[in-house]
């Protein structure tokens, strides 16, 4: 009967742990565990120290199994295809703004010394060189670095 026993608790506990995956909140992971380990100290209590050791090792062993099989099965599951990327970034628009330098736009919000500014009929994030410039000023990009617009006042 005993040996019935810790087998429920240790699929319990299996079946448990993979439904974290499912409804996430740490609560089922700690249920999971907590069946492993009434599973092991069943197996201490009416067996030996040696089976008892053996039977961690097989539930290290398993615990391990699941991660290797749930990194492997989880990318093709309807679950997995929301949790993981499917296509690779293939642009860096740090580059594509490097074409907007020289080009004129006016301030959309008073610019302190960030704000919005519309330059080729685009909104983008702007910063000036330290001046404030009010709301409506033509501005002229001078600088482009990575995701970050340098303006300046045009004339």
């Amino acid at each position: 009967m005993k040996l019935g026993a810790v087998i429920v608790l240790y699929i319990a506990g299996c079946l448990l742990v993979a439904s974290e995956i499912y409804l996430p909140g740490g609560v089922l992971g700690l249920l999971g565990l907590a069946a492993y380990v009434a599973a092991a100290v069943l197996v201490f209590k009416t067996w030996s120290i040696s089976s008892g050791v053996f039977f961690l090792c097989l539930e290290i062993l398993g615990v391990l199994a699941a991660l290797f099989a749930g990194m492997k099965l989880l990318p093709a599951t309807r679950a997995g295809k929301r949790l993981v990327l499917s296509s690779a970034v293939s642009a860096h628009e740090g580059d594509s703004l490097k074409s907007l330098i020289g080009q004129e736009g006016v301030a959309l919000t008073t610019l302190r010394p960030t704000g919005t500014a519309d330059i080729g009929n685009k909104r983008y994030s702007v910063v000036t060189d330290g001046v404030f410039m009010d709301k409506g000023t033509r501005i002229v990009v001078v600088e482009a670095d990575s995701n970050r617009l340098v303006v300046r006042a045009a004339g």
